[in-house]
């Protein structure tokens, strides 16, 4: 990420920096380079929420400027509520991150009888067994795996549940999924769900971690299905019109090319022996450098 910053400075193109993570955990190491970031780009955007927010306060002396990952997403034609029994499901590879023990230990607290509960998506081979570990222990049923599906959506009916418990994510993209589909949806509070919640303010949240708080608020949900479905559907066509292209980049979109970069910071990483009236050959050889760099 950070050679093609160099490589734009280097060819004299203005840079944008679009930033999808927080400087946490498995990307914490782009704290230590936040530096870096902010001389050589011209713009910083983050994702819109708690990231941007975040981010701004590291970088104080920037403006850092909102945008939304979009992906166009197409509602899924999903079964007949009134054809199916409820279930609660959750879509995504089952991990650490995406911490589904926790939703397995709050369906344990449910009341009998209790409605199915549905995993899709591949798995982490040790995670998975943990989670078979969990089911025995609380002897469990009524609980299956589908394991990776092409269009999960698909597997989906209008009459589910839709959890997603994750303990980290990048962006809560398949939440807005659920959403779009019509899927009443309870997520947990983690940053990157709040960022995805702030752009649609619908379903139920809860706090990451309480399993109590999570098994209630399943409870709730499926007592007042209906209603929640309801008001989710006549919301649709609001949220399919905010979530859009022009919406999601709308501050991108609206800058225009300024000034790109100097290398003068990084000329003695370069061939800065070249002589200046040969500026052509000195370009080469800043390209034959950075392909070194970034071949290894």
């Amino acid at each position: 990420m950070f050679q093609g910053a160099v490589a734009a400075a280097c060819e004299n193109i203005p840079n944008y920096w679009l930033i999808h993570e927080f400087p946490d955990g498995e990307f914490g190491y782009y704290k230590e380079k936040l530096d870096f970031i902010s001389d050589y780009s011209q713009e910083i955007f983050a994702v819109r929420g708690a990231l941007q927010r975040q981010l701004q306060e590291l970088l104080s002396e920037r403006k850092v400027l909102p945008f939304v990952p979009y992906t166009k997403i197409s509602p899924t034609e999903t079964g007949d509520k009134d054809q199916a029994e409820r279930r609660i499901v959750s879509v995504g590879r089952l991990t650490e991150r995406k911490n589904q023990l926790e939703l397995i230990k709050a369906y344990a607290k449910l009341p009998q009888p209790r409605p199915a509960l549905v995993f899709i998506g591949a798995w982490d081979e040790d995670y998975k067994k943990k989670c078979d570990a969990c089911i025995s222990e609380y002897q469990l049923g009524n609980i299956s795996f589908l394991g990776y599906k092409d269009s999960p959506w698909a597997e989906v009916t209008a009459a589910d549940l839709v959890v997603f418990p994750s303990a980290m994510e990048t962006f809560g993209l398949v939440y807005i999924e659920a959403i779009v589909n019509g899927l009443p949806t309870i997520l947990s509070d983690n940053p990157e769900h709040l960022s995805a919640y702030e752009i649609l303010e619908e379903g139920w949240l809860y706090n990451s971690g309480d399993i109590e708080q999570l098994a209630e608020k399943i409870s709730k949900a499926l007592v007042d299905f209906e209603s929640f479905k309801d008001q989710l559907v006549a919301n649709l066509g609001k949220i399919q019109e905010h979530y859009t292209l022009q919406n999601a980049y709308q501050e991108l979109l609206e800058k225009e090319q300024v000034r790109a970069n100097s290398i003068r910071h990084i000329s003695c990483l370069l061939d800065t022996d070249i002589l200046p009236q040969r500026p052509n050959s000195f370009l080469k050889g800043v390209k034959r450098k950075l392909l070194s760099i970034i071949r290894g």
